[in-house]
């Protein structure tokens, strides 16, 4: 009988996680791992532990199942969704093709005057 075993590295996830909270302290970060490689999986769990114990906000998490994946634009379009970002003229969000539903507005200011937007 054999058994394979499998042995992953959680110190590259946890360094990642522990980088982005030392330099992005304030980003919304989305995982992205392929599920289907028993490395990647405990890789990214490493991540997310770390990643909460940091207080990273994880806005996402999704997953491929094969390595030879180049395409990414489900996953970057659903992380997408979930991410609102608060500003000057109120808060913007994407669409399901990943587009800004809500154009940003210009406002005019003039001599510290609003005229216009």
């Amino acid at each position: 009988m054999h058994h394979k075993v499998c042995f992953t590295d959680p110190t590259m996830g946890t360094s990642a996680a522990k980088y982005l909270a030392e330099k992005y302290a304030d980003a919304k970060t989305a995982l992205f791992y392929n599920s289907g490689d028993t490395y990647g999986s405990g890789v990214a769990d490493a991540f997310a532990r770390q990643a909460k114990a940091s207080k990273l906000d994880i806005v996402d998490t999704e997953t491929f199942k094969d390595d030879s994946v180049t395409c990414f634009t489900n996953q970057l379009t659903r992380a997408m969704r979930k991410i609102k970002i608060e500003g000057l003229t109120g808060e913007l969000t994407w669409n399901d093709e990943g587009q800004v539903e809500k154009p940003a507005t210009a406002y005019v200011i003039q001599d510290g005057k609003y005229i216009a937007a």
